[in-house]
């Protein structure tokens, strides 16, 4: 397989059905296995103008056409894993807004740092 062919191509599931566009194949090393897995990203596009990355297996590649590559995958499968990207994505953020610091703890450290308690 000859990853630059494939890079910027729309990805098609089993029944022709578009999927995203391929903008990244990666090779990931694992210490268990000799050889990596190479993994395809496919971007998928929603209203306002919002994107997402979702990866799949290399392996799933059946057909690589002028401007399509069929994976063997369904649409619902697809779709599937993009809601479950969505959700880790919105966990991820909702984390990161519950890790912020409060005001209290912000004046407590600067008053430490400055050596005022």
């Amino acid at each position: 397989m000859n990853e630059k062919k494939i890079i910027n191509k729309i990805a098609c599931d089993i029944n022709g059905k578009k999927l995203g566009r391929i903008i990244k194949i990666e090779k990931i090393m694992q210490r268990e296995l000799k050889e990596g897995i190479t993994q395809i990203y496919i971007q998928k596009k929603f209203m306002l103008r919002t994107t997402l990355q979702v990866h799949l297996d290399a392996k799933e590649i059946l057909n690589v056409d002028k401007n399509n590559v069929i994976i063997n995958i369904t649409k619902v499968e697809f779709d599937s894993i993009v809601k479950q990207a969505i959700a880790y994505r919105k966990h991820m953020i909702d984390s990161a807004k519950l890790s912020e610091a409060s005001a209290t703890d912000k004046a407590s450290a600067m008053s430490f740092s400055w050596g005022k308690i």
